[in-house]
């Protein structure tokens, strides 16, 4: 059913999806947030989602390569590390 394959992993707030690896958070972020042309975000590319237990910024980070417009309308392929706090929130994000 097309609701299931959205299921994450219940006992985390950020995690892959069992779908297309994708972190739903992530890609929030980046067509409200982030990006200047939204609608022409393109995944290409997850890592899996990593915990880091002893930082007080953020507990999770996951690498993500994607393709979007550019200010002048030309595609640029980007690959960044995002962090996000306990609660799912990109905190952060860095070149990869």
């Amino acid at each position: 059913d097309e609701e299931g394959s959205n299921k994450t992993n219940a006992t985390e707030v950020v995690a892959n999806s069992d779908f297309d690896g994708s972190v739903i958070q992530v890609e929030n972020y980046l067509k409200y947030d982030y990006l200047k042309d939204p609608d022409s975000y393109q995944s290409i590319e997850w890592s899996a989602v990593q915990k880091v237990e002893k930082n007080s910024k953020y507990k999770y980070f996951v690498r993500h390569k994607y393709r979007a417009k550019n200010g002048f309308g030309g595609y640029n392929v980007e690959e960044q590390v995002f962090f996000l706090d306990p609660n799912g929130n990109v905190v952060d994000v860095q070149g990869f």
